[in-house]
């Protein structure tokens, strides 16, 4: 089994996405600004501009396409006990599709989301994942168009290997907690641009010859650009 070590796997798209986020969140933190009366001690009142970022309309359905990074690592357990590992999976390029539904209570956001995303990670010996389906609970504060948001979830994918000498387990079932964070922006009231960061943990039980085996501790995170409207 040859695999490649994992070596600080995430912190390099970490940096990336926080970067990305505080970014984006600045550019909708300079909103529109309006004229405002206030009174000072000596009782007389001033006029001052005051940062006014007036909430868009998340409230509703959207769905939209992603495409995203994914980078990932896998570690084997053998009788509840660590066997070998964590490896880290070649990276992959991954399409996908979202859709879900925004309640907003004045600046607040919050709602359900499901993802699918497509296509393979694994490693040079096609041991891999294959696909990926979210579902998500999000909630989230918005600043004028921008929305930013953390989000949780379950997450499920198949995962196979095709070593030769080892008993049939062609997609098994991973499944685990998802979790991550994410800014959207809306354009023109209804179109919307985003970013968001996603790390899933998809563990299960392999059914190898000659023990109880697992995968534990694994899983990938992706990276994602997000296109959509509201409806």
């Amino acid at each position: 089994m040859i695999l490649y070590k994992s070596s600080n796997l995430f912190s390099f798209k970490r940096s990336m996405i926080l970067l990305g986020t505080m970014l984006l969140t600045c550019v909708a933190l300079t909103g529109t600004t309006q004229a405002e009366e206030v009174v000072n001690s000596s009782g007389k009142t001033d006029e001052m501009l005051v940062l006014a970022t007036v909430p868009a309309d998340w409230a509703g359905f959207y769905g939209g396409i992603s495409y995203g990074k994914a980078s990932g690592e896998i570690t084997y357990f053998k009788d509840n006990e660590h066997n070998n590992g964590p490896y880290k999976l070649q990276d992959s390029y991954m399409p996908g599709f979202f859709a879900g539904y925004n309640f907003q209570n004045g600046n607040f956001v919050y709602g359900g989301e499901l993802s699918t995303m497509f296509n393979n990670i694994g490693d040079s010996e096609d041991a891999d994942y294959s696909d990926v389906t979210d579902l998500k609970a999000r909630a989230g504060y918005t600043f004028g168009n921008a929305l930013l948001y953390g989000t949780m979830g379950v997450s499920f994918s198949k995962f196979s290997e095709a070593y030769s000498g080892l008993s049939d387990h062609d997609g098994e079932e991973m499944r685990g907690l998802g979790y991550g964070i994410g800014v959207d922006y809306l354009i023109a009231g209804s179109y919307l641009i985003g970013l968001e960061f996603y790390n899933r943990d998809l563990n299960g039980a392999i059914p190898y010859a000659g023990g109880d085996w697992s995968m534990e501790d694994s899983g990938f995170e992706t990276l994602t650009v997000r296109l959509g409207m509201q409806f």
